[in-house]
């Protein structure tokens, strides 16, 4: 991550969160937490060999990724938001 990224969330007024590197996000699957070794970047669908939960990779990954335990990732940041409550800055546009 660079320094700007970080910089613009500390101060722009929106969240970022850095997950580990090493975290299992399309491997392990989100409906057991069973973690398939054996699939490879050439797999595009994910199975699980334990309840046999079947959905795209790419989707199964990132909404396992919005789900991270707090322990596997760290916040930059926090989102601002006016009287109202409503949010002020997105950092993503």
């Amino acid at each position: 991550m660079t320094p700007e990224r970080r910089r613009f969330c500390t101060f722009g007024g929106c969240k970022l969160d850095i997950i580990d590197r090493w975290f299992p996000s399309s491997k392990q699957c989100r409906k057991c937490g069973q973690k398939n070794d054996r699939l490879t970047l050439r797999d595009r669908t994910f199975v699980c060999p334990n309840c046999g939960h079947t959905e795209p990779r790419d989707l199964h990954g990132s909404i396992n990724l919005a789900n991270a335990p707090q322990d596997k990732s760290s916040r930059v940041g926090s989102i601002r938001t006016d009287a109202c409550g409503q949010v002020a800055a997105d950092c993503l546009g």
